[in-house]
Protein backbone atom coordinates (compact mmCIF):
# COMPACT_ATOMS: atom_id res chain seq x y z
CA UNK A 1 0.00 0.00 0.00
CA UNK A 2 1.14 3.51 -0.69
CA UNK A 3 0.16 6.80 1.00
CA UNK A 4 -2.36 7.41 -1.80
CA UNK A 5 -3.82 3.95 -1.06
CA UNK A 6 -2.66 2.29 -4.24
CA UNK A 7 -1.86 -1.37 -3.78
CA UNK A 8 0.92 -2.96 -5.74
CA UNK A 9 2.05 -6.56 -6.12
CA UNK A 10 5.61 -7.31 -5.10
CA UNK A 11 7.57 -8.67 -8.02
CA UNK A 12 4.82 -8.23 -10.61
CA UNK A 13 6.37 -8.60 -14.04
CA UNK A 14 9.76 -9.47 -12.57
CA UNK A 15 11.61 -12.79 -12.76
CA UNK A 16 11.24 -15.02 -9.70
CA UNK A 17 14.95 -14.93 -8.90
CA UNK A 18 14.82 -14.65 -5.10
CA UNK A 19 15.87 -11.01 -4.96
CA UNK A 20 12.96 -9.88 -2.82
CA UNK A 21 13.79 -11.72 0.40
CA UNK A 22 15.71 -14.62 1.76
CA UNK A 23 12.78 -15.66 3.95
CA UNK A 24 9.13 -15.02 4.79
CA UNK A 25 8.01 -11.49 5.64
CA UNK A 26 4.78 -9.88 6.78
CA UNK A 27 2.93 -8.02 4.04
CA UNK A 28 -0.33 -6.05 3.94
CA UNK A 29 -2.12 -8.73 1.94
CA UNK A 30 -1.88 -11.03 -1.03
CA UNK A 31 -3.09 -10.82 -4.58
CA UNK A 32 -6.16 -12.98 -5.02
CA UNK A 33 -4.37 -14.71 -7.88
CA UNK A 34 -1.83 -16.34 -5.56
CA UNK A 35 -3.35 -16.34 -2.08
CA UNK A 36 -3.85 -19.15 0.37
CA UNK A 37 -6.21 -18.14 3.18
CA UNK A 38 -6.89 -19.72 6.55
CA UNK A 39 -10.53 -20.75 6.81
CA UNK A 40 -10.70 -19.20 10.29
CA UNK A 41 -9.62 -15.84 8.87
CA UNK A 42 -12.16 -16.00 6.05
CA UNK A 43 -14.95 -16.88 8.46
CA UNK A 44 -13.87 -14.09 10.82
CA UNK A 45 -13.81 -11.32 8.23
CA UNK A 46 -16.88 -12.39 6.24
CA UNK A 47 -19.71 -9.90 6.02
CA UNK A 48 -23.09 -11.63 5.83
CA UNK A 49 -21.40 -14.75 4.50
CA UNK A 50 -19.36 -12.95 1.83
CA UNK A 51 -15.59 -13.25 1.87
CA UNK A 52 -15.08 -11.23 -1.29
CA UNK A 53 -17.50 -8.31 -1.35
CA UNK A 54 -19.94 -8.98 -4.18
CA UNK A 55 -20.36 -5.22 -4.71
CA UNK A 56 -16.81 -5.19 -6.03
CA UNK A 57 -17.60 -7.90 -8.61
CA UNK A 58 -14.04 -7.79 -9.92
CA UNK A 59 -10.87 -5.81 -9.32
CA UNK A 60 -9.60 -4.79 -5.90
CA UNK A 61 -11.74 -7.36 -4.12
CA UNK A 62 -8.53 -9.01 -2.89
CA UNK A 63 -7.26 -5.67 -1.52
CA UNK A 64 -10.61 -5.22 0.24
CA UNK A 65 -10.31 -8.67 1.82
CA UNK A 66 -6.70 -7.94 2.86
CA UNK A 67 -7.62 -4.59 4.40
CA UNK A 68 -10.47 -6.12 6.42
CA UNK A 69 -8.15 -8.91 7.57
CA UNK A 70 -5.62 -6.32 8.76
CA UNK A 71 -8.33 -4.34 10.54
CA UNK A 72 -9.49 -7.50 12.32
CA UNK A 73 -5.98 -8.41 13.47
CA UNK A 74 -4.96 -11.01 10.89
CA UNK A 75 -1.49 -11.06 9.37
CA UNK A 76 -0.42 -11.91 5.83
CA UNK A 77 2.83 -13.57 4.98
CA UNK A 78 4.96 -13.32 1.85
CA UNK A 79 6.85 -16.55 1.18
CA UNK A 80 9.44 -16.04 -1.57
CA UNK A 81 9.72 -19.76 -2.34
CA UNK A 82 6.05 -19.80 -3.36
CA UNK A 83 5.87 -18.51 -6.92
CA UNK A 84 3.03 -18.18 -9.38
CA UNK A 85 2.48 -17.00 -12.91
CA UNK A 86 -0.51 -14.74 -13.47
CA UNK A 87 -1.20 -12.83 -16.66
CA UNK A 88 -2.41 -9.47 -15.45
CA UNK A 89 -4.58 -7.59 -17.90
CA UNK A 90 -5.27 -4.50 -15.82
CA UNK A 91 -2.16 -2.33 -15.76
CA UNK A 92 -1.91 1.45 -16.24
CA UNK A 93 -0.04 1.14 -19.52
CA UNK A 94 -2.73 -1.14 -21.00
CA UNK A 95 -5.72 0.84 -19.72
CA UNK A 96 -6.78 2.22 -23.11
CA UNK A 97 -6.84 -1.32 -24.59
CA UNK A 98 -9.10 -2.75 -21.87
CA UNK A 99 -12.86 -3.16 -22.13
CA UNK A 100 -14.78 -0.20 -20.72
CA UNK A 101 -16.43 -2.42 -18.09
CA UNK A 102 -13.07 -3.38 -16.59
CA UNK A 103 -11.98 0.25 -16.32
CA UNK A 104 -15.35 1.21 -14.83
CA UNK A 105 -15.02 -1.38 -12.05
CA UNK A 106 -11.41 -0.44 -11.43
CA UNK A 107 -12.33 3.24 -10.96
CA UNK A 108 -15.39 2.44 -8.87
CA UNK A 109 -13.67 -0.05 -6.61
CA UNK A 110 -10.76 2.31 -5.89
CA UNK A 111 -13.19 4.58 -4.09
CA UNK A 112 -15.31 1.82 -2.52
CA UNK A 113 -12.17 0.21 -1.09
CA UNK A 114 -11.27 3.33 0.88
CA UNK A 115 -14.79 4.33 1.84
CA UNK A 116 -15.30 0.89 3.32
CA UNK A 117 -11.98 0.25 5.07
CA UNK A 118 -10.02 3.43 5.71
CA UNK A 119 -10.20 4.63 9.30
CA UNK A 120 -10.91 8.29 9.99
CA UNK A 121 -7.36 8.65 11.29
CA UNK A 122 -5.90 7.22 8.09
CA UNK A 123 -8.14 9.46 6.01
CA UNK A 124 -6.78 12.49 7.87
CA UNK A 125 -3.11 11.40 7.85
CA UNK A 126 -3.06 10.46 4.19
CA UNK A 127 -5.57 13.06 2.93
CA UNK A 128 -3.10 15.00 0.79
CA UNK A 129 -1.78 11.92 -1.04
CA UNK A 130 -5.21 10.32 -1.36
CA UNK A 131 -6.87 13.49 -2.58
CA UNK A 132 -4.10 14.13 -5.12
CA UNK A 133 -4.54 10.64 -6.55
CA UNK A 134 -8.34 10.94 -6.48
CA UNK A 135 -8.14 14.17 -8.48
CA UNK A 136 -5.88 12.46 -11.02
CA UNK A 137 -8.32 9.55 -11.39
CA UNK A 138 -11.43 11.73 -11.63
CA UNK A 139 -9.67 14.18 -13.96
CA UNK A 140 -8.57 11.36 -16.25
CA UNK A 141 -12.08 9.90 -16.33
CA UNK A 142 -13.68 13.26 -17.11
CA UNK A 143 -11.08 14.23 -19.70
CA UNK A 144 -10.26 10.97 -21.47
CA UNK A 145 -12.20 7.96 -20.23
CA UNK A 146 -15.85 8.92 -20.31
CA UNK A 147 -16.86 5.27 -20.33
CA UNK A 148 -15.79 5.14 -16.65
CA UNK A 149 -18.11 7.97 -15.56
CA UNK A 150 -20.74 5.33 -14.64
CA UNK A 151 -18.14 3.96 -12.19
CA UNK A 152 -18.14 7.29 -10.36
CA UNK A 153 -21.95 7.26 -10.39
CA UNK A 154 -21.83 3.72 -8.97
CA UNK A 155 -19.84 4.99 -5.98
CA UNK A 156 -22.70 7.34 -5.12
CA UNK A 157 -25.32 4.65 -5.79
CA UNK A 158 -23.51 2.11 -3.62
CA UNK A 159 -22.64 4.58 -0.85
CA UNK A 160 -25.44 3.62 1.60
CA UNK A 161 -24.56 -0.10 1.43
CA UNK A 162 -20.84 0.64 1.57
CA UNK A 163 -21.25 2.83 4.65
CA UNK A 164 -23.35 0.13 6.35
CA UNK A 165 -20.52 -2.35 5.74
CA UNK A 166 -18.04 0.25 6.99
CA UNK A 167 -19.95 0.68 10.25
CA UNK A 168 -19.87 -3.09 10.83
CA UNK A 169 -16.15 -3.28 10.03
CA UNK A 170 -15.19 -0.31 12.20
CA UNK A 171 -17.24 -1.66 15.10
CA UNK A 172 -15.24 -4.92 15.02
CA UNK A 173 -11.77 -3.65 14.12
CA UNK A 174 -8.81 -4.14 16.40
CA UNK A 175 -8.39 -0.61 17.77
CA UNK A 176 -4.95 -1.41 19.17
CA UNK A 177 -3.58 -2.24 15.74
CA UNK A 178 -2.22 0.63 13.66
CA UNK A 179 -2.04 0.09 9.92
CA UNK A 180 -0.33 3.39 9.17
CA UNK A 181 3.04 1.72 8.62
CA UNK A 182 1.66 -0.07 5.57
CA UNK A 183 0.84 3.21 3.83
CA UNK A 184 4.38 4.56 3.56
Amino acid sequence: MTPDQRHLDRGAGEPADGRFLAGPEEIFGTSGAVALYRRAMLDDIAFRGEYFDQAFFAYREDADLAWRAQLFGWDALYVPEATAAHVRRVTPERRSDLPATINRYSVRNRFLLRLKNQTAGQAARFAAAGLARDLQVVGYVLAREWSSIPGLVDVVRLLPRTLAKRRAIMARRDRQRSLDGWFT
